[in-house]
């Protein structure tokens, strides 16, 4: 992952996906400078699942049993499409 202020040229299978920077980003003497780590917030960081099957998926994820996959509009910005147990597809965002 890199951090870019404007869009940059990318080549399949790289995608570009629009983020924030919620931590990290002035530090240095005058902070002027990114810090070493950043937080970044890009729309993949919460998934509403059915009323019920939250505390389930807490308790997989916090096992490191959870994975998603996500992907990006024309813009840039990015969603969550599929959560995943252990490589397997469970809960699949619906095509409008």
């Amino acid at each position: 992952m890199s951090v870019h202020a404007e869009p940059v040229a990318v080549a399949s299978p790289e995608v570009l996906i629009r983020g924030s920077i919620l931590y990290g980003a002035t530090c240095g003497s005058r902070g002027y400078a990114f810090c070493e780590k950043l937080t970044v917030r890009c729309n993949l960081e919460s998934y509403f699942v059915p009323e019920g099957e939250g505390r389930k998926l807490e308790d997989v994820r916090n096992q490191g049993k959870l994975g998603r996959r996500g992907s990006p509009s024309v813009r840039a910005r990015a969603a969550i499409k599929r959560l995943l147990i252990d490589g397997k597809p469970v809960y699949e965002e619906p095509w409008f």
